[in-house]
């Protein structure tokens, strides 16, 4: 994604609006990518953000013990 983004920021340089999205697995990519997008490739651009088709059935125990694995508060 750090790849992609990069060499996307080169290529479109101040874009107004950047729309990014994902389904499915995609979707989860979409969401906890997009502050890095923000934050980094294009911080004066307006975002719009769509992560279709992403609802798993997530567990309380995954919930308690796994869901920090994925690494999702570095993107907050």
């Amino acid at each position: 994604m750090r790849a992609v983004c990069s060499r996307s920021s080169d290529h479109f340089v101040l874009p107004e609006e950047v729309f990014v999205t994902g389904s499915s697995a995609g979707a989860y990519g979409a969401i906890a990518n997009a502050p890095y997008h923000m934050e980094n490739a294009w911080p004066s651009s307006r975002f719009s953000v769509v992560g279709d088709a992403g609802n798993g059935v997530i567990t309380n125990d995954f919930l308690v013990n796994d869901l920090a694995n994925w690494g999702l508060e570095q993107n907050l």
